[in-house]
């Protein structure tokens, strides 16, 4: 916590908003920090005990955070400030509520608005509501034991996008699924469906509305206690041992991710994460790249053993010889999978260095979804397109050969025969 400077340096003014420059922390040698501290303890105390010694039919009457946050304004309205003569903040400290209904308000931006602030803090908090909306979706899921469904994350997303529109024509923020809330109030309070969250808001109108002062007493220290126990039963504490189990490149993504939601927001963390995700991806999926040759007197066979996509073009590129193949080359792609633009530019590139030396050039095997992709990619990958053979084109050899691949020696950037069957690894 920490407190805007007054005139007086021995009477701190803890109870107003304040800008970056105004703020301080508050110090460990005053009774107010530790009141509030107290504040904090009392809280998680309550909500640990709670539920081990009250019968599970009670408690969904008066779950644990409720009777927390109760006990906690009780206890710095009548020991803090009555006995002691100390006050502690409050919700109402913080910010005043004037318990009125929001009125329809169309927000008047000038010529000279700052759009570009506008749209970041747009494009940045859609995707922080989205990103959190659907993994809260998921935790409440493992929670209940729920199957996921596509359609419910599609319909809670659209709907809170609408209602967030909505709400900002009445001067109000928007807001997303919270996970901690969510979480709390699904493992602690015993909620299973929709009604519980649709009653938590209209009573959230109802105490703001009819009860502001109610709300205004309500001590900040009592709900940073409730959000501590948020974070303590939502963090997967499990993570510190997985991490020196796990391979490195997903325990470096987990630990950037986390810092940087931490230090910016959760849009940039995840954001980051997937695209450092998918760059230790393409690397591990590149390096273990492979091709099986299968050699005939008329004809020579090649099939990738792995997706053919961007990181693994060049490898698959330089397993082919041209100059000393026979007169056929077949590639069956029947384990392999055209992943991208650069896949299909990889096969335009070897069908035109077969037919400079004047040999056929045949694609076997391909899936509906490949040979589409291919054929609609252009003239300039044309010679790929005219390649593929929608014939039967598997060889029984080459199935054996692929069967029979794990028996086979390794030798980086070497072919290694096995009777008439080679395998080159790149």
């Amino acid at each position: 916590p920490y407190a805007k400077e007054s005139s007086s340096p021995n009477h701190p003014d803890y109870f107003s908003d304040c800008k970056e420059n105004e703020r301080r922390w508050m110090e460990l040698d005053e009774s107010r920090t530790w009141l509030t501290l107290l504040l904090v303890a009392w809280t998680m105390a309550i909500m640990v005990a709670w539920p081990k010694v009250i019968p599970p039919k009670y408690q969904r009457v008066l779950p644990s955070s409720l009777v927390a946050i109760i006990f906690g304004t009780l206890w710095e309205q009548f020991v803090h400030r009555a006995a002691l003569g100390i006050s502690t903040r409050t919700v109402g400290g913080t910010e005043q509520l004037n318990g009125s209904l929001p009125r329809w308000h169309v927000p008047q931006v000038g010529k000279d608005g700052e759009w570009g602030v506008i749209f970041q803090y747009a494009i940045s908090l859609t995707f922080v509501g989205l990103i959190e909306s659907v993994m809260t979706l998921q935790a409440c899921d493992e929670i209940t034991e729920t199957l996921p469904s596509v359609f419910r994350s599609n319909q809670e997303c659209v709907a809170q996008g609408v209602a967030n529109l909505v709400s900002g024509l009445f001067g109000a923020m928007g807001g997303d699924a919270m996970i901690g809330q969510s979480t709390i109030n699904i493992s602690v309070n015993g909620a299973r469906g929709r009604l519980s969250g649709a009653t938590a808001g209209i009573l959230m109108l109802f105490f703001v509305v009819v009860l502001s002062d109610v709300i205004s007493v309500v001590p900040i220290g009592t709900l940073t206690g409730v959000l501590f126990m948020v974070v303590l039963s939502t963090f997967c504490w499990d993570t510190f041992r997985l991490l020196p189990k796990i391979p490195r490149g997903d325990a470096f993504v987990i630990v950037e991710t986390t810092v940087l939601a931490v230090v910016f927001n959760l849009a940039v963390g995840v954001v980051v994460g997937s695209v450092t995700l998918a760059t230790f991806d393409a690397w591990e999926r590149g390096a273990g790249f492979k091709v099986v040759k299968a050699d005939r007197t008329e004809v020579v066979v090649y099939a990738p053993l792995a997706t053919l996509f961007f990181g693994t073009t060049k490898d698959f590129a330089r397993a082919f010889a041209p100059g000393g193949d026979p007169a056929t080359c077949v590639v069956d792609m029947q384990r392999s999978s055209v992943a991208d633009y650069s896949a299909v530019v990889a096969l335009a590139e070897v069908a035109d260095r077969y037919a400079k030396v004047e040999k056929a050039f045949k694609i076997v095997n391909l899936s509906e979804e490949d040979a589409k992709l291919i054929r609609t990619s252009g003239k300039a990958v044309a010679a790929a397109a005219a390649a593929i053979d929608d014939g039967e084109g598997s060889v029984r050899e080459l199935e054996k050969a692929i069967s029979s691949e794990q028996s086979l020696p390794l030798v980086a950037g070497a072919d290694v025969e096995a009777g008439d069957i080679g395998l080159v690894e790149q």
